[in-house]
């Protein structure tokens, strides 16, 4: 299993009431159906913001900031949601090749990679300013990932970011 397999089983978990109430997706097996048919219908786009873990996840209703890490997965809406990865295997044990199978139809129709979204030149003036202000002139990789990360869950949360006077 990969990042995106492990994101998917967050976000599946994190929207299983969701989708039990408004699409009657009863079992595991017709949430993961529902959600390869919203992918398709590209209803639900997925787009993977680093090389690291970190996904948006986004629908009519809003989006989730979705950030796989060694231990577990945390997504991000108004608060933070932790999950454990050995929860989240145990919870779709039985559901492991549905997920695959989920997964390449995520890459096929609605992924998106990380250089195709993350790109430094596309992002608007305060979050380059954001990011650099986060940024220490000796960091390693992870303490780089690391605050980045804190920048786009921040920036998702909608911060009103106004220039200096």
């Amino acid at each position: 299993m990969d990042t995106t397999d492990e994101m998917l089983m967050a976000y599946l978990s994190y929207s299983e009431d969701n989708y039990r109430k408004a699409r009657g997706a009863d079992s595991l097996s017709e949430l993961i159906d529902t959600v390869q048919d919203d992918i398709t219908s590209k209803c639900l786009t997925i787009k993977k913001l680093d090389n690291y873990g970190m996904f948006k996840v986004e629908n009519k209703f809003g989006s989730v900031l979705v950030d796989v890490l060694n231990g577990g997965v945390n997504i991000y809406d108004t608060k933070q949601h932790a999950l454990a990865k050995k929860d989240l295997y145990q919870k779709f044990d039985n559901n492991l090749s549905d997920i695959k199978v989920l997964t390449v139809t995520l890459k096929k129709t609605g992924y998106h990679n990380f250089g195709d979204v993350f790109n430094v030149d596309k992002l608007p003036e305060f979050t380059k300013l954001a990011v650099t202000a986060w940024l220490e002139p000796k960091s390693d990789d992870d303490i780089i990932s690391s605050n980045i990360r804190n920048v786009l869950i921040h920036l998702n949360k909608g911060i009103d970011v106004a220039p200096y006077q």
